[in-house]
């Protein structure tokens, strides 16, 4: 064994391997550093970061089987070197050894000192347009907790027509992020008026309530996607990260995954397995699916929730349909098909004649749908907030009930689920529980007059007639369009 060890002190076997580990540490502390400022996806720093790791076994082996000398790199003799040459490479490695930790020291005592600078923030990746100048900061009240509002992304295509690429992909970025139980997620439709209004960051995170704010942009030509976001501090107005996401259509669902996961670590909220599974779960392998389905999901949202006329509501059921025709195993297509059929029961009743007909038809064809999407996914809140407004128009308050608590199980952040879950417990008599889940619809959807309306009726059904005429006039003041009995659908 003492001859072992002394072979690999004559091999350098040793110097060479504290010289490889502080360089290697050095190496991936200065990439560390540099990687964020020049926008690195975080995988290559983990495959730097790996391939610095594997080359230490190798350093080693290299080590013992070669030797330095002054005649260049030589295969290591089984006899001693001359103890002149031997002794000569010795000091050549204890001199690059030295140097190299007073390198680290240098950066160790340099990145201290940035730490402690009042201007900086290490994790922060800052460009050129963010504002330095210093910023005052009036005291707010308390803001949700993990909170964040994420504003619409803004389309910089080439092609005006896939304007519709943005506005699905926000939306499907809040679809993802409402399904974390820990985030509070300010709804979409109170961020919509922001990117118009000229508000700053700190205005729109006070009115909001919220930590953080997400904004960013998407640019789509033919099959390449690059999608561009940056999160700020709602308090401070200091950019924390800045990423580009470049890639093809098919790379769309792990960038949308890979961005809630990102501010789920920013706010500190650990995810749950399921969570994490259902938001790195692809909903389609085909693009082209997906781009209808987002279509569709697009003409709606700028249907104000009305759908509109025939022709309308037949390009959406038309988006639909072809997706599911491209990608029949499409769960949330199937999902999303079913509520258009469930909203149509009430916004499509067809004529006198066939009033009876129509409606029942559209109910076969929403649980066909719903019944197909759930074998797909069992995990699809959209699915089973659907199957209970079904239930819910027929008065089957347990299947109802069942329905919406798994709905909102699935996605605690959806104000849609939470109001008309909120209804029907206040019209079976059930107040505490309904005005809690109304209050939270507010809380994460401050700026829509309809759920500022749900919260009057909840209070209504309580028999708090003062509180109900309160949430009715904030309802006006947000939407003068808003109706007493305005409840989402």
């Amino acid at each position: 064994m003492a001859s072992f060890f002394g072979e690999l002190r004559r091999r350098n076997v040793v110097r060479v391997a504290v010289a490889y580990a502080i360089v290697g540490w050095l190496l991936i502390e200065v990439a560390s550093v540099l990687m964020p400022t020049f926008q690195a996806p975080e995988w290559v720093m983990r495959v730097f970061s790996f391939f610095v790791i594997a080359g230490f076994p190798v350093a080693l082996i290299l080590s013992w089987a070669y030797d330095l000398t002054p005649d260049g790199i030589e295969r290591t003799r089984s006899d001693p070197l001359p103890q002149a040459v031997s002794g000569a490479t010795g000091r050549k490695l204890d001199f690059a050894i030295i140097g190299t930790l007073i390198l680290a020291l240098g950066f160790v005592v340099y990145n201290y000192e940035s730490e402690d600078a009042p201007a900086s923030n290490p994790e922060a990746v800052v460009d050129e347009a963010v504002d330095t100048s210093p910023v005052v900061v009036e005291e707010r009240r308390d803001v949700l907790p993990n909170s964040i509002a994420v504003l619409p992304l803004e389309s910089i295509s080439p092609d005006p027509s896939d304007a519709y690429f943005a506005v699905g992909i926000h939306e499907e970025i809040l679809s993802q992020l409402a399904k974390i139980r820990d985030l509070n997620v300010i709804a979409r439709t109170s961020v919509l008026g922001y990117p118009a209004s000229g508000k700053s960051i700190l205005e729109i995170a006070d009115e909001l309530n919220v930590e953080m704010v997400m904004e960013g942009s998407v640019r789509i030509a033919g099959d390449d996607v690059r999608v561009t976001v940056q999160l700020i501090d709602g308090a401070t107005n200091t950019h924390l990260w800045t990423e580009v996401y470049p890639g093809t259509l098919s790379d769309i669902f792990a960038i949308q995954a890979e961005i809630a996961t990102r501010i789920a670590m920013a706010l500190e909220v650990e995810l749950l397995p399921s969570e994490r599974e259902s938001i790195q779960r692809r909903a389609t392998n085909s693009t082209a699916a997906y781009g209808l389905y987002l279509r569709a999901m697009t003409t709606w949202d700028n249907s104000e929730g009305n759908i509109g006329t025939p022709a309308l509501r037949a390009s959406i059921e038309a988006y639909l349909d072809q997706a599911i025709e491209i990608d029949p195993d499409f769960s949330l297509a199937y999902a999303q098909r079913a509520r258009f059929y469930a909203f149509s029961l009430n916004a499509d009743i067809g004529t006198q004649e066939n009033y009876v007909s129509r409606r029942e038809e559209f109910e076969t064809l929403a649980l066909t749908d719903l019944d197909t999407a759930l074998a797909l996914d069992p995990d699809l809140g959209a699915a089973y907030e659907t199957l209970a407004t079904i239930h819910q128009y027929h008065w089957r308050r347990a299947e109802a009930e069942a329905a919406y608590r798994r709905a909102l199980e699935l996605s605690p952040n959806d104000t849609d689920i939470l109001i008309n879950y909120a209804y029907l417990l206040g019209v079976l008599g059930r107040h505490e529980e309904a005005l809690r889940l109304s209050h939270r619809a507010v809380e994460l959807d401050p700026k829509t007059g309809s759920t500022a309306s749900a919260l009057g009726a909840s209070y209504w059904l309580a028999g708090d007639l003062d509180a109900s005429v309160a949430a009715y006039r904030r309802a006006i003041e947000l939407d003068p369009t808003t109706s007493p009995t305005d409840l989402a659908t």
